[in-house]
């Protein structure tokens, strides 16, 4: 579970400076569980610290959802989520009632709701293009 957590904040630092530098790598992303971007100069410290105050930092601009289960072990409260630093207007919520991070077959309705918001981030991320 960690592992998708860290795996969002480092995707949402390199979109994040990506988007500073001007470049457009990437149309569309999808986070599961993600938290804030990773902070890059705590990082070059050797220590794990996150970005925090999403108005003083370059907003994710291209479409983006974010999708998190209501189980999570991560204590999201500890953390800002990667919500805070996408813009709003491109970007999809979901927060599933699945066991899992991520839903499987087992869940679904979870499935379906996330299967959902994935197809409407690509079609934003499609016709922004």
């Amino acid at each position: 579970m960690l592992t998708h957590c860290l795996a969002s904040s480092l995707a949402g630092n390199l979109l994040q400076k990506l988007r500073a530098d001007g470049q457009s790598l990437l149309k569309g992303a999808v986070f599961f569980s993600g938290m804030a971007p990773l902070d890059s100069a705590i990082c070059e410290k050797g220590e794990l610290g996150f970005l925090e105050q999403p108005e003083k930092h370059q907003l994710i601009s291209i479409p983006t959802a974010s999708i998190w289960g209501t189980h999570s072990r991560v204590h999201t409260q500890t953390s800002l989520n990667i919500d805070a630093f996408c813009t709003q207007e491109k970007h999809i919520g979901l927060v599933h009632a699945a066991h899992t991070s991520i839903p499987g077959a087992s869940d679904e309705i979870e499935l379906v709701a996330t299967a959902q918001v994935i197809r409407q981030t690509v079609e934003m991320a499609v016709a922004a293009f």
